[in-house]
Order: structure tokens, then C-alpha cells, then sequence
């Protein structure tokens, strides 16, 4: 009877659960790493990770682990960086973000702009297409555009993947929202 061990049977079923829980475990470890980047690794006065955190202690993370994570992401220092675009129809994007690793979060971007059918643009290619307003601290088009049906709905395509990015704090569009 081949095949019908005991030990056998337990290493499938063992395999099988750790390759979730281990699926489990990096998707929290992203969500953990993204949240203590984008507002502070203290759960106390970050809403989103401590949020994050109580779901991980749920499904079994393990606390050491959280520590650790939060140990890096209070340790790591991030800068902020601007990137300018052009969207699927030529609609110029300004794209601000927070980054422990600019030539990551570059590749990333450029990525997804050419998966959407843009591009990343040069230094000041789309900045002089809109004004900085220094009290709001958010850019304004100089000259706002309007763009069909079908572009809005890639641009819109475009943004929300641009936004789900975890390193992207805000995106700014030439076109009227």
C-alpha cells in the first residue's frame, strides 16, 4: 500500500496549510511595512497600522515579527520625491511620494505608466503646466484639460493603480475632475 503512510498524508495537509499561512504572512508583512511607512510605525497614533496589526494577530502572526518590522521602519529614512508623468493620452501627472528606496519606487512607476499606455517624463516636462500652491502644499493646472469617455476611464484606470502603489502620497492631473 504505497503511498498511504501516515506521515505522508500529515506532510501533504502540513504543506499545504504553511504555503497559506505563509502567503498570509508576507501580505502582512507588506501591509505592516506600507502602513508604518506612510503615517509612523507607532500603532498608537497610526490608525491604519494598528488596524493592520490586530488582523495579523488574528490570523497567527507572530508578535516578534511585528517588532521586528516596526524596529525597520522607524530605522529606515525616507525622502520625498516628485516624479512627472504623461498619462494614456498625453494628460500631464504630477506623481509625490515618500520613498525609502527612490530607484524602486522609479522602476515602479515607470512600469506602470507604460502598462496604461504613458510614460515617465523628464525633469520640469510637465512641472510648468501647473502652479504650486504653498499653503495647501498641492500642484494646480495652469491650463486644465477636458478628455473623452474612453480617456478618463484609462486615466482613471491609471490612478487607481498610481494610488495603490505604496511608496505614492498624491497624484495631481492637468485634466477637469
Amino acid at each position: 500500500m504505497s503511498g498511504h503512510s501516515k506521515w505522508h498524508n500529515i506532510k501533504r495537509r502540513k504543506e499545504t496549510t504553511d504555503a497559506k499561512k505563509g502567503a498570509a504572512f508576507t501580505k502582512f508583512s507588506a501591509e505592516i511595512a506600507s502602513a508604518a511607512r506612510a503615517a509612523g510605525a507607532d500603532p498608537a497614533s497610526n490608525a491604519t497600522l494598528r488596524d493592520v496589526v490586530d488582523r495579523a494577530r488574528k490570523a497567527g502572526f507572530p508578535q516578534a515579527n511585528i517588532d521586528r518590522l516596526l524596529g525597520k521602519q522607524s530605522a529606515v529614512s525616507t525622502q520625498a520625491v516628485t516624479y512627472e508623468g504623461f498619462g494614456p493620452t498625453g494628460t500631464g501627472l504630477i506623481i509625490v511620494a515618500r520613498t525609502d528606496n527612490p530607484n524602486r519606487t522609479v522602476a515602479t512607476l515607470r512600469t506602470t505608466l507604460k502598462n496604461h499606455g504613458g510614460s515617465l517624463g523628464a525633469p520640469h516636462s510637465v512641472m510648468w503646466k501647473f502652479t504650486f500652491d504653498s499653503a495647501t502644499g498641492q500642484y494646480h493646472a495652469k491650463y486644465p484639460q477636458t478628455v473623452g469617455d474612453s480617456a478618463a476611464s484609462a486615466l482613471g484606470e491609471l490612478l487607481a493603480e498610481l494610488a495603490a502603489t505604496p511608496d505614492v502620497e498624491r497624484i495631481f492631473t492637468e485634466t477637469v475632475q
